[in-house]
């Protein structure tokens, strides 16, 4: 038998743990970020005048920003998206703050003292989004929320935390 056998194993289960988490974390972070996006250029378009054509620039001006910033991802019709599941999903926004992740703009702006990874946890079971984006995407082109909500329960993948 080797003598790091027993170390071979913590590690192993160590980076396997942190290969899964990185995967529902990342998710997390990009469902909550599309979410406040949205929420942002609704705030912005309510100050407006003329909330047609203001809300169209808004979104222009956002994707031509944000795309010379970012690249690919920021085009006028996924902001548009952005916009439209804030508005779907705004009901929401009391659970998002009380889970963990609603923590990571606050977390952001003050600095983490402490780092450790582990010391970001969220709260799977309450956080108010378990899908992927890509499925709430799906789920917005149904207009009624009750067949939405049908939709979501049954039909979608069953999201298994892996922290």
């Amino acid at each position: 038998m080797n003598e790091f056998t027993e170390l071979f194993k913590k590690s192993k289960a160590l980076i396997d743990n942190a290969r899964s988490s990185m995967g529902v974390v990342v998710n997390a972070v990009t469902v909550y970020t599309s979410y406040l996006l949205g929420k942002y250029m609704i705030e912005e378009e309510q100050q407006g005048s003329e909330r047609a054509q203001y809300g169209a620039r808004v979104l222009d001006s956002l994707s031509v920003y944000l795309t010379s910033k970012y690249g690919r991802g920021f085009s006028r019709s996924n902001l548009a998206g952005m916009r439209k599941f804030y508005l779907t999903y705004k009901d929401r926004e009391s659970q998002i703050v009380q889970s963990g992740i609603g923590q990571l703009g606050t977390m952001q702006e003050n600095g983490i003292v402490q780092s450790p990874i582990g010391q970001l946890t969220v709260d799977h079971q309450n956080f108010p989004f378990k899908l992927s984006w890509t499925h709430y995407q799906v789920l917005m082109t149904i207009e009624d929320p009750a067949e939405r909500s049908f939709v979501r329960i049954t039909r979608s993948p069953v999201f298994h935390p892996a922290l």
